[in-house]
């Protein structure tokens, strides 16, 4: 916010550098005195020439903070436009889109009014600051689908820059629309929906789609923008946002090591989603830090590793998609929590093998926890003893597993005249020798889960009981 005379000294100075212009005519309506103003600097810079900065006003103020709240805000009546060689650009503030176009005198209306009187062979771009503290709101999908599709026959995009919003939601329609800045555009132009990027999350409603920065802290997204028609020939996506740059203590990070993959973000922000609950041991709290920290690294096993082995078991899915996590948002979430009292255990660390299975290690045995949400109990032992007859050597392997709906039985696998016996051995030698066996002893997910569920208990307590029970 700022007082009106100060907008009009700061019109009036001439340092030479800067030229200073404000959307309104400010001799016939001339912007005065200690009121305030919600207003926006639209900066130009061009090669060779002095920077111009145009001064606007919001229009519409939100109605119960700014027009009860705030009663000495004063309105712009100014639409800015401004016109390149090759774009129109449409700057507003926050609720000036939020006005459907039917109301005479919105901000819709007269950009609608505006790009059917001048239809021009330009690309227009729409922008919307924002300071929400919610990001998903009905009546910010209905603006950005009306500006998108219904104010114009041309192609309009819309890049919205909202404040960093961080909060985190355990619903996926709540939570996928992450703090709503992204870029946006008619659905009709991109029918299959838009691709997703390492920096922007792809969303779809019936009349607009485009992708919202996954990063809802602090950061600089980059990332070309185009127009339709999008083809193989131009492009086949709206934005390309492909780097994020946190800023941190007022600094841009440009240091690509100290990013996270798509996947490993994703992971890293569903256990934030799925917080371990009150009553739970302080360990799981404990062990869901340390694989965020694990994450943070980037180091083996990644973040599609830990979830495709926790939802598919020895079966692991490498290619799991981290914007899928919610299909199977309950199964993970156990999977987690068990995966994460496991890496809280003294001696557990990470299984560093691509070659075997389990996502930790714990002396000479490897621990893969697994959360099946298709297969049963029984179904998971099955598997189990067709994989101790794969063949090749491979360390001790302890899983603690459930299925849907059941867990697994306690006590060692041994393959049965049922198993999967097709495969010829793998190990050199002569193919007739007898077939090595692998080593594998489940446990039962719920044995491990009463475990950490039970909060009135010492942290010593807890993980006695736990290391017993994987011994």
């Amino acid at each position: 916010m700022t007082a009106a005379s100060v907008v009009e000294e700061w019109l009036g100075v001439d340092d030479g550098e800067t030229k200073r212009l404000a959307a309104w005519d400010q001799d016939a309506r001339p912007v005065t005195g200690n009121r305030r103003l919600n207003g926006g600097w639209c900066w130009i810079h061009r090669p060779n020439e002095a920077p111009i900065c145009i001064v606007f006003v919001k229009n519409h103020l939100e109605q119960s903070h700014e027009a009860l709240g705030q009663p000495d805000l004063l309105e712009g009546k100014a639409l800015l436009e401004v016109r390149l060689s090759d774009l129109r650009l449409f700057p507003l503030i926050c609720a000036d889109m939020l006005r459907p176009r039917m109301e005479n005198g919105s901000i819709q209306s007269r950009l609608e009014r505006s790009l059917r009187d001048e239809l021009l062979d330009l690309p227009i771009l729409v922008t919307a600051s924002l300071l929400q503290s919610t990001a998903f709101d009905p009546n910010w999908q209905t603006a950005i689908g009306d500006v998108a599709a219904q104010i114009s026959n041309q192609a309009v995009v819309i890049a919205v820059a909202n404040q960093a919003y961080g909060k985190l939601h355990p619903e996926e329609e709540l939570d996928r629309w992450r703090s709503l800045s992204g870029v946006f555009g008619r659905r009709t132009d991109l029918n299959k929906g838009h691709e997703a990027f390492p920096a922007g999350r792809a969303v779809q409603t019936p009349h607009f789609n485009g992708l919202v920065l996954r990063d809802s802290g602090p950061c600089v997204v980059c990332g070309d923008v185009a127009w339709p028609p999008y083809t193989p020939i131009s492009s086949l996506v709206r934005w390309r946002a492909v780097n994020c740059c946190p800023i941190n203590a007022g600094r841009i990070e440009t240091d690509d090591t100290l990013r996270m993959s798509t996947c490993d973000f994703e992971l890293h922000r569903f256990t934030l989603r799925y917080p371990q609950q009150a009553d739970f041991s302080s360990s799981l709290g404990s062990g869901l830090q340390k694989i965020r920290a694990h994450l943070e690294t980037g180091n083996y096993p990644s973040g599609s590793l830990i979830a495709g082995s926790i939802i598919s078991g020895v079966d692991r899915d490498p290619d799991m998609n981290g914007d899928d996590f919610f299909t199977v948002a309950n199964a993970l979430s156990e999977g987690l929590n068990t995966l994460a009292f496991v890496a809280d255990l003294d001696g557990s660390t990470w299984q560093q093998d691509p070659a075997e299975a389990g996502q930790m290690r714990r002396g000479e045995t490897n621990v893969l926890v697994w959360r099946d949400p298709r297969l049963s109990g029984r179904a998971i032992m099955r598997t189990l003893q067709d994989w101790a007859l794969k063949g090749a050597a491979h360390p001790p392997l302890q899983v603690i597993a459930r299925g849907n709906p059941d867990d697994v039985a306690l006590g060692p696998v041994i393959p049965d005249r049922k198993s999967d016996i097709s495969q010829p051995p793998t190990e050199e030698g002569d193919w007739a020798a007898a077939r090595s066996i692998r080593k594998i002893r489940c446990v039962p997910l719920g044995t491990i889960a009463a475990i950490y569920a039970d909060g009135a208990a010492t942290i010593e307590n807890v993980k006695a009981r736990a290391s017993d029970a994987l011994r």
